[in-house]
């Protein structure tokens, strides 16, 4: 009996814990893919109701050869313009690429003038017939988008209720049981796929995701490579400007072709690992270290622009630099900075690269090896 209880509450315990997890990579998933997701559901909801208003006018001519004597009620009608206007505004918007609200807000319209019209259909338009509509759109609509499960859920559960209050004021008792009974099976059959149809798109999100990360690391330094910085640096540029504010640090090393020619390429390879443990040791995870091509390498520091915490983290680097290389490799290596500060300037990145290069020329050409040059970003135009 203990037993049968303790593997009670493990179990407990096991499903309590991946219900957690499940929870946190979907709520992961959709703050790190917002942009994608929002982008993602207008084309849905575009598509989907141009399809929608096709369906439509192909059933308004279909029907009265089917089924003797079928009229259209006035919402079969009116859904005809609703749709239109759906699919008019869900066009302008990936036309005027609206914000990843403004995408939600059109794909909640799409949804909702959907719903409203079939409900009309099924319940006060035909109160004498079983529901065709709801049932089948409730399987149907919401696996189409991708929704946190609680705004699906709550608007599957809100539509349904007021779909059974409706149904049994309007219809035959005869009638209205049948249609509960299969809009509540529309609604767990929805949840089900809905719930899913969002796990797949988790998973497949989680593969993209390492697969990228893996096509924009350098694996020698550990670190980005040269694509994968310059985009990351891109993005956070493109969503800061025309404000704003950074540090990028371009580090070369001291005489690093001696180190191969003499040491041999394995140790030069050890020595480049070494900067990228050192760096990645020195700043933030939401810094952009890169490996820029051969010995080069450059951070791009968010959101500072400090000359201080510039030197400072340009004494930290060569200090640590020497002391790691000595421990792990029995010789220290030194390293010449330049660094270019943006302070609430509208930046162009490769305007600020060719600019912190040549301050790192400059460390190296005018003050010597293991030296740093920091000057302030000047945007192209003043130039």
């Amino acid at each position: 009996m203990r037993l049968f209880a303790g593997g009670k509450v493990s179990f407990m315990r096991d499903l309590l814990n991946y219900l957690r997890e499940g929870h946190s990579r979907r709520v992961r998933y959709f703050r790190e893919a917002a942009e994608y997701i929002a982008e993602d559901n207008l084309r849905t909801a575009s598509a989907a109701s141009l399809w929608m208003l096709l369906v439509l006018v192909l059933f308004l001519l279909a029907t009265p050869l089917i089924i003797s004597g079928w009229q259209p009620t006035a919402y079969h009608l009116l859904f005809l313009p609703a749709l239109l206007i759906c699919c008019s505004l869900t066009y302008l918007g990936r036309r005027k690429e609206v914000d990843r609200r403004g995408c939600t807000a059109l794909c909640l319209l799409y949804i909702l003038v959907t719903f409203l019209f079939l409900f009309l259909i099924d319940t006060l338009g035909t109160p004498e017939n079983v529901a065709c509509f709801i049932p089948v759109i409730f399987v149907g609509m919401f696996p189409l988008f991708t929704l946190p499960l609680w705004l699906s859920y709550g608007l599957l559960i809100l539509i349904e209720i007021c779909f059974v209050i409706t149904t049994s004021l309007v219809k035959p008792q005869s009638v209205s049981q049948y249609d509960i009974f299969i809009s509540l099976v529309g609604v767990g059959c929805s949840m089900v796929v809905n719930y899913l149809t969002l796990t797949l798109r988790l998973q497949a999100y989680r593969k993209n995701t390492k697969y990228q990360r893996l096509s924009e690391q350098d694996m020698l330094a550990g670190t980005y490579n040269k694509h994968g910085g310059r985009q990351a640096a891109l993005h956070y540029i493109r969503e800061s400007n025309p404000e704003t504010v950074c540090s990028l640090l371009l580090l070369d090393l001291d005489d690093f072709k001696a180190v191969n020619d003499t040491r041999g390429h394995l140790i030069g390879d050890k020595t480049l690992q070494c900067v990228g443990e050192v760096l990645q040791g020195e700043f933030r995870s939401t810094d952009i270290i890169t490996r820029f091509g051969g010995d080069e390498f450059f951070v791009l520091i968010k959101n500072t622009a400090s000359r201080d915490l510039a030197r400072r983290k340009g004494l930290a680097i060569r200090k640590a630099l020497r002391e790691v290389t000595a421990e792990k490799l029995g010789f220290s290596v030194s390293c010449s900075i330049g660094v270019v500060l943006a302070k609430r300037v509208d930046v162009d990145f490769d305007e600020m690269f060719r600019q912190v290069d040549a301050a790192l020329y400059r460390s190296k050409s005018e003050k010597g090896k293991g030296q740093m040059t920091i000057c302030e970003y000047i945007p192209e135009k003043r130039l």
